[in-house]
């Protein structure tokens, strides 16, 4: 065994959570989020099983994303959420990836693209309601249909908007009202079949009422539920993060442990090593922004009570019934754990770790299961 350290991915829950989404959404298609390695499980091994599980569509936010997913033979069809720069239009053609027009400029460079590789190419629009980032504007929405009907090559299969902050109930009502008033207006046009979508992993839960066409799922998917969303469904965890104790010395009372001697033992005590650090993405955290004084307040008091070694989130590793915390300052590729005076752990044996898929390193190997069997992406692709 190569790695010391490594994260478990059970596919089998991924395709449990994906018919949990099937049947809370009846007849709705489903296009399931692989951006981002699919949130760190894996984009290819991901994508292959719920190509067999028959999901209606993948989702992935750049090209070589799609490219990935094509090069592992995955033949499903793959919208690319965010804009193109003109130069990516013919091979993102030729890989058969449906793309997302997002303003007037696009619908001549895609087309001029389409033309040149003499094929046609399925587009999805996108409608700018609110997210304030990407899309066209309601109003603009009739002339850029125009333009693309124009265009022999160019198919308008869908359209779609983003919402920001789908708990918030009032501000989702508006920009569903906004999009639905949109698209109505589209399928006046003769697009009577066209896929409409907006909801989110979050406002599939929260507003049933809006799964239109097609709902797009990643968080659910991948075990966790979105913040401030109902557990309407029963969805299961398929990632575990683990590494093995590579090194174990017992330290006397006072001694400083790790970069920093920020941490020093408060009494005897045994320090085990795992080889897994901030390189890997442990102990990273996404960079949060307090949304009012109370919450600038909190932040500022955790910061005061840390600098003084407390923390309600401190960081532990955990071996059977027993959990130990993380000491001193994490380091690149070394992280310290104070296993106590007398620990029930041994130099080889293994730990569980919480690390934050979507901030797991790319390189960090995933072992995969599938219906019982240890698996990779070859044998999936030729199962």
């Amino acid at each position: 065994m190569l790695n010391n350290s490594w994260i478990e991915v059970n596919l089998d829950k991924v395709i449990d959570n994906l018919n949990q989404v099937k049947e809370f959404v009846g007849h709705t298609k489903v296009l399931g989020v692989v951006k981002a390695n699919a949130y760190g499980l894996g984009a290819v091994e991901t994508a292959l099983v719920l190509e067999k599980a028959d999901t209606d569509m993948l989702g992935v936010t750049t090209l070589w994303e799609g490219i990935q997913l094509r090069e592992a033979g995955i033949a499903l069809p793959i919208l690319v959420f965010a804009p193109l720069l003109e130069e990516q239009m013919e091979r993102a053609i030729q890989e058969d990836l449906t793309i997302t027009i997002s303003c007037f400029e696009h619908v001549f460079q895609l087309g001029s693209a389409a033309n040149y590789v003499g094929k046609a190419v399925n587009v999805h629009l996108k409608v700018e309601t609110g997210m304030g980032r990407t899309g066209i504007s309601p109003k603009e929405v009739a002339n850029v249909v125009e333009k693309i009907t124009a265009h022999d090559n160019l198919t308008l299969e869908g359209i779609y908007t983003h919402f920001p902050k789908a708990i918030a109930k009032r501000t989702t009502e508006k920009q569903y009202e906004l999009f639905n008033n949109t698209v109505e207006n589209v399928r006046k046009l003769g697009y009577e079949q066209l896929w409409a979508h907006c909801c989110n992993s979050a406002a599939t839960l929260l507003y049933p009422e809006m799964h239109m066409d097609m709902v797009r799922v990643g968080t659910l998917l991948y075990g966790q539920y979105p913040s401030g969303a109902p557990n309407t469904i029963d969805i299961k965890d398929p990632w575990s993060a683990k590494a093995k104790i590579i090194y174990l010395r017992r330290m006397p009372k006072g001694t400083g442990i790790g970069y920093g001697h920020e941490y020093v033992t408060k009494r005897d005590t045994y320090i085990g090593i795992i080889p897994l650090g901030f390189t890997d993405g442990f102990g990273l955290m996404p960079l949060t922004r307090a949304k009012s004084l109370t919450d600038l307040a909190k932040m500022l008091l955790k910061t005061i009570l840390g600098y003084f070694g407390w923390s309600e989130s401190q960081l532990k590793v955990h071996a059977g019934d027993y959990s130990y915390p993380v000491v001193g300052r994490i380091g690149m590729q070394l992280t310290m754990i104070d296993l106590g005076d007398k620990p029930d752990i041994n130099v080889g044996d293994e730990v569980s770790i919480f690390l934050r898929r979507t901030m797991a390193d790319n390189q960090l190997e995933r072992r995969y299961s599938f219906k019982g069997s240890n698996v990779t992406s070859h044998s999936l692709n030729t199962s």
